[in-house]
């Protein structure tokens, strides 16, 4: 901490700026003298005011008055400045001014509000649709399903059935749910995909990816096994044959429907068996708010197998459907809702065959890969990814439900021994 004595011309105010541990001594020194503001007198003679303990002691731990009345944190993006929440660390800072899960480029306008009341009686209308067709829906998988095993393939009759339902329900969802309108390119490379086993890898945007893809490919996905039990979900995914898994560390391990070993080996053995549909991997491992490829993980890539890349083309003007930190996921949907329309372009690249230096290194192709859909998807490539991703959630930053601030949340509540919820301490 370094004292800085120099005076305002005709105000005499101090200014103290730190800058090393090693000078906070002689600072503190300077302080126990007795010289901790210079105030200038009339003829320009410097009068020092008394150090109280409690400003020595400030000092002391590495904090100056100036430094408790500093302005906050800003965060300039596209020629607006955002402050950030006091008390971040230079991590922090850091994490949040390079981060793609947060958007500040969709806020809530006029125009964005004035939506969002001319649709909500329609929005009702739709809400009471889905809840009412649900049942059946249900209903045709529970009766669909029945004798089904988990971890085994489905009768080619059943399978037969199922396909239609699938793309059916999807679009009813897509359409009248979320007021999604798609089209779908590169159709022509579907059929190269069975008949190598691809395995699907697309870029994770939103929680609408998995609905449109299903509505296109009905593929199975990766499900820990104690989703089978999961009313309605559980239903669905037996049905359209996911592959249960065993956690580490979980209870799963008692569940006798799932599936033991390395996960990734699962995986592969699965999608390379010709009785099953194709299997859907997001080797990004979560969405976020931009337009970016995060790293891809090397778990779909690790045995050297072809690959189906997918590009997921939301276009918006007012609003982002991109999934990344936000406050209130329930209003996100009902801004989704209030478009007028959300356009998806669904783009299917031909198969991607590895080469021999990438099929001996498995992060040499994920990342050969993801530089292949970038520059398809005209998407910047960043550095940030799961590890990031959980730093942000940890440190509970995120953007507010209007789109316009970055706030930090309050850390959530603890249950203590008897089970009573306490409030978690924040970390000083």
């Amino acid at each position: 901490m370094t004292l800085s004595a120099s005076l305002s011309p005709g105000r005499g105010n101090a200014v103290y700026q730190p800058d090393s541990p090693a000078s906070t001594s002689m600072a503190v020194d300077a302080f126990a003298n007795g010289v901790l503001h210079s105030d200038s007198g009339a003829h320009g003679q410097s009068h020092k005011r008394p150090v109280t303990r409690s400003q020595t002691q400030g000092l002391a731990n590495g904090h100056t008055d100036l430094e408790q009345h500093a302005q906050p944190r800003v965060l300039v993006h596209n020629g607006r400045s955002f402050p950030l929440p006091p008390g971040l660390t230079d991590e922090q800072y850091q994490l949040i001014r390079e981060s793609p899960f947060l958007d500040l480029d969709s806020p809530m306008t006029a125009y964005e509000w004035f939506k969002l009341v001319l649709f909500m009686p329609y929005l009702l209308i739709r809400i009471c649709l889905i809840i009412l067709l649900m049942p059946p829906c249900w209903l045709f998988g529970w009766v669909i399903t029945r004798g089904a095993q988990p971890n085994q393939p489905l009768p080619v009759w059943r399978e037969n059935i199922i396909r239609p339902f699938a793309r059916f329900w999807a679009l009813i969802l897509l359409w009248l749910g979320m007021n999604f309108y798609f089209s779908v390119k590169g159709q022509e490379n579907i059929p190269e995909a069975r008949k190598e086993k691809a395995m699907i890898t697309i870029n994770h945007a939103s929680y609408v990816d998995a609905l449109a893809l299903g509505q296109v490919f009905v593929p199975c996905g990766l499900a820990k096994s104690s989703v089978i039990n999961v009313p309605f979900f559980g239903t669905f995914a037996v049905m359209l044959q996911f592959l249960f898994v065993e956690r580490r560390n979980s209870a799963d391990k008692h569940h006798n429907k799932s599936q033991k070993g390395s996960v990734t080996a699962l995986i592969h053995e699965r999608n390379a068996d010709s009785r099953y549909p194709l299997f859907l991997m997001m080797p990004e491992g979560t969405t976020k708010g931009s337009n970016t490829l995060l790293p891809f993980s090397s778990g779909a890539f690790a045995f050297g197998r072809p690959v189906l890349p997918v590009l997921m083309h939301y276009r918006s003007k007012h609003f982002n459907v991109g999934w990344g930190a936000i406050q209130s996921i329930a209003f996100h949907i009902l801004r989704m809702q209030a478009q007028f329309i959300n356009h998806l372009t669904i783009e299917i690249l031909p198969v991607y065959y590895p080469s021999p230096e990438e099929q001996k290194d498995a992060r040499l192709y994920a990342e050969n890969v993801r530089r292949y859909m970038a520059e398809k998807l005209g998407a910047k490539l960043t550095t940030h990814g799961m590890k990031e991703h959980s730093e942000l959630k940890k440190a509970r930053v995120c953007v507010d439900w209007t789109g316009k601030r970055i706030i930090q949340l309050p850390p959530k509540a603890a249950k203590g021994g008897n089970g009573k919820t306490v409030s978690a301490k924040k970390n000083e």
